[in-house]
């Protein structure tokens, strides 16, 4: 597989075109975050999020692109309750997670985040049981009863690629690309209907990420998956991915088709970033 590596973004609100061609499964509306960071004894702000709009379908895989402090690890984070946004609306299932001054009930089983580096995501004395089915603690009795199971667990296991042996284990008895399949393990014990993936291939070899990736498909389709895919790996987001958000300072100023996104970008910000990104081949 040949595929081109690595990207950055452009400028302007930019808002999603195609939200109204099926019934999203997630939804952010001009949501924005606020920072307010120190320099040189000052207080500064800086805006993360600068009312992004942009939807994602049930069932596809929805690139976030940007380079590094372009806001695709806050919105993360926002989707995730882990920060909270100082505007707009963030929806799942047309449920209200966050905006307007509400906060509805996370659906902890429902969305699931897989980590950049699986070294710091995994808790180092926990052995792998424990910590794939750590999520299953905020799940309702029935979902731990039918996903927490042995021979459902077992089953997991074998599907990421790691043997059932493996989950008497500590973490740092793994190589990296074990450690995420370990990581992707845990996000899909809740058999959850969105996951994000942030930078999920990042910390890896190049050989590796191709593995992480081609399992991440086979598991979509097994699984009925939709993934927020977090990258500034172009080439795997061509691969990868159904549409293409382009981010840039907080400003989402691209969101289209992958085709048309790398065929036909319309932001000169984009052409550049497809410009400046060196072929791989994994």
């Amino acid at each position: 597989m040949t595929v081109t590596s690595y990207a950055e973004d452009a400028g302007g609100s930019h808002s999603d075109p195609s939200a109204g061609a099926q019934p999203p499964l997630l939804e952010m509306a001009d949501v924005v975050k606020r920072f307010v960071v120190k320099k040189r004894g000052l207080r500064v702000e800086t805006i993360a999020a600068d009312r992004i709009s942009f939807s994602v379908r049930a069932g596809e895989v929805f690139g976030l692109v940007g380079e590094s402090g372009s806001g695709k690890s806050t919105l993360a984070h926002l989707i995730m309750g882990l920060e909270e946004p100082d505007g707009g609306e963030i929806r799942f299932r047309g449920q209200i997670l966050v905006g307007g001054g509400k906060r509805g009930m996370f659906p902890y089983g429902d969305i699931q985040m897989v980590f950049q580096d699986p070294r710091s995501s995994l808790e180092p004395r926990m052995r792998i049981r424990d910590i794939v089915l750590e999520p299953l603690r905020a799940v309702s009795p029935q979902r731990r009863r039918e996903y927490g199971n042995d021979e459902a667990l077992v089953e997991l296991m074998r599907r990421v690629g790691l043997h059932p042996d493996h989950l008497h284990r500590l973490p740092h008895e793994f190589s990296g690309g074990q450690r995420q399949r370990i990581a992707i393990a845990r996000a899909l014990i809740t058999r959850p209907a969105l996951v994000i993936l942030d930078e999920p291939t990042s910390a890896l070899d190049v050989s590796v990420q191709a593995q992480v990736i081609n399992l991440l498909k086979d598991l979509q389709q097994q699984f009925g998956l939709t993934y927020l895919f977090i990258s500034h790996n172009m080439g795997l987001v061509k691969y990868f991915c159904d549409r293409v958000g382009v981010l840039y300072q907080g400003r989402l100023v691209e969101v289209g088709d992958a085709d048309q996104i790398f065929t036909q970008p319309q932001e000169a910000y984009t052409q550049k970033l497809l410009e400046s990104v060196p072929s791989v081949v994994v």
